[in-house]
């Protein structure tokens, strides 16, 4: 074996990719499909037990997989980017709070009426 080739890959281990992208880094695409899959499936053995024809259980299937895909996707993604927007923000004022902590500008520590009270005693007997 030279320098340059990879080693086998185990069989359990394997990543699958898209356009040079791992799927499995993608937010959202595992629960995507297997939902889809699911519904899919469930529709159309539904429809096939229900009207005997192969072929309208198989354009059902296929709509219903297409449609919660594509629906569970969008609705997946909106709230990962939320999430994501909700984090970004709770970083950015905890960064805040611990540069502007003890300082006049800590909106925190002060009460209503006015000034914060001094929370050194030997800054209280100056």
């Amino acid at each position: 074996m030279s320098t340059d080739e990879k080693p086998p890959a185990e069989p359990g281990n394997r990543e699958v990719s898209l356009h040079g992208r791992q799927l499995s880094s993608i937010p959202c695409f595992r629960q995507t499909y297997l939902t889809g899959i699911g519904s899919g499936l469930a529709a159309g053995l539904t429809t096939f037990m229900m009207t005997s024809r192969p072929r309208t259980a198989s354009h059902v299937a296929f709509g219903t997989f297409f449609t919660t895909t594509l629906g569970y996707w969008f609705y997946c993604r909106y709230t990962f980017a939320r999430a994501s927007f909700h984090h970004r923000q709770l970083k950015h004022a905890m960064k805040q709070h611990i540069l502007t902590e003890g300082t006049d500008e800590d909106v925190v520590g002060v009460p209503e009426g006015g000034a914060a009270p001094p929370t050194r005693p030997e800054i209280a007997d100056a």
